[in-house]
C-alpha cells in the first residue's frame, strides 16, 4: 500500500483502492468514452472507449472527521490520473467551471500534488471574448489553487499515475458543459511534449509557471486534511472568494 501522507487520518492506496483508517473509499472511474467530448482526436473514444482515465475519490477520509467538514461545508477528494494516452494527448480529467459562490465570483479550489507530476491549466474568459490561460507545473508537495471564475483541466504529463487531493466547497456542483461545448480547454497537451491550441477559441493568452505560487500557511502541515481539520478557518476563502487575497499570506 501507499501512504498519502496525511498524519490525522490514514489515507492508503492500494492498487484502484482507497482505505481510509482501513475502511475502503467509494470511487467514481472516468472511462475514455466519456470524455469523447473534449478530445483532440475524438476517435480514440472508439477504439479505447473502456479504458480508464482516472479515478474520484470523493469525501476521502471525511468519515473520521465528518462533523469539522459538515460544519465548514467543505469536502476532500483524492484523484488518481493514469499515466495512459488519449491518442495523441497526455491524460487528462474532462475539465470543468465552478457555479458563482457571491459578488460574481465563483468557487475556488485548493489542490495538492501527493505523487507524480502535474500540468495545470486554468482558463478565464475575458471581457473581449477572449481567453486567459494559465498553465502551471505542479510536483509532489506543491499546493495550487484554483482562483474565483477560472475553469480546469489536471493534465498527467507523464507516463506514471498522478496522484493528488483537492479541498473545495461541498455544497455546488461542477459545471461540464462550457468545455465540452468548446471540445476541450483552450489548449490541449499532446504527448510529445508540445501544446496544440483549440481553434474553437479565439485571442487566447498563455502564462506558463513553472511552479505554483506558494501558500505559507501550508509549509508546516503534512497535507492539505491535516491542515483544514487543525486551522478550518484559515479555508473559508474556498467558501467566500472574496476572501482568496489571503490563501497566500
Amino acid at each position: 500500500m501507499e501512504n498519502l501522507g496525511a498524519k490525522l487520518v490514514d489515507l492508503e492506496l492500494e492498487g484502484k483502492t482507497l482505505y481510509a483508517d482501513g475502511k475502503s473509499v467509494g470511487c467514481d472511474v472516468r472511462i475514455v468514452s466519456q470524455m469523447r467530448d473534449v478530445l483532440v482526436d475524438p476517435s480514440i473514444a472508439d477504439s479505447a472507449g473502456s479504458a480508464e482515465a482516472y479515478f474520484m475519490y470523493r469525501g476521502a477520509g471525511v468519515h473520521k472527521n465528518e462533523p469539522l467538514f459538515r460544519k465548514h461545508t467543505m469536502r476532500y477528494d483524492v484523484t488518481v490520473i493514469s499515466g495512459a494516452r488519449l491518442g495523441r494527448e497526455s491524460n487528462k480529467t474532462l475539465g470543468h467551471y465552478h457555479p458563482i459562490a457571491t459578488e460574481g465570483l465563483s468557487y475556488p479550489e485548493l489542490y495538492e500534488i501527493i505523487r507524480g507530476k502535474a500540468l495545470m491549466l486554468a482558463q478565464r474568459i475575458l471581457p473581449d471574448g477572449g481567453f486567459d490561460v494559465t498553465l502551471t507545473e505542479a510536483l509532489a508537495g506543491d499546493r495550487v489553487l484554483v482562483p474565483p471564475n477560472y475553469g480546469h483541466i489536471t493534465i498527467n504529463p507523464t507516463t506514471e499515475p498522478l496522484v493528488m487531493a483537492n479541498l473545495v466547497n461541498s455544497d455546488f456542483k461542477s459545471d461540464y458543459a462550457p468545455i465540452a461545448a468548446k471540445r476541450g480547454g483552450a489548449v490541449y497537451a499532446m504527448a510529445d511534449g508540445s501544446l496544440l491550441l483549440n481553434d474553437a477559441y479565439r485571442k487566447v493568452c498563455i502564462t506558463r509557471n513553472d511552479r505554483p505560487a506558494r501558500m505559507p500557511f501550508l509549509d508546516k502541515y503534512a497535507s492539505i486534511y491535516d491542515a483544514f481539520v487543525e486551522v478550518p478557518d484559515r479555508f473559508e476563502f474556498l467558501n467566500d472568494p472574496r476572501l482568496v487575497g489571503k490563501a497566500h499570506e
